[in-house]
């Protein structure tokens, strides 16, 4: 969790030490990115790396406004 508040994330980061939650959602790249709705639902999913990631999750954030 240091990286996490040395960096200031304002949104919650899960820690899967144990890999329970990556095996219960499929999770097989690393990064795996989840955006989930106001509703707890999985809105979006992304695998691997990706340049655009920040863009694509500000346009998901609005989209779910």
């Amino acid at each position: 969790m240091e990286f996490v508040e040395e960096h200031g994330f304002a949104f919650p980061v899960l820690i899967d030490g144990k890999g329970k939650v990556s095996h219960g959602f499929g999770v097989d790249a690393i990064p795996r990115v989840f955006v989930i709705n106001k509703d707890g639902k999985i809105a979006a999913v992304y695998s691997g790396y990706r340049e655009d990631i920040e863009e694509v999750l500000l346009q998901d954030i609005e989209r779910l406004r």
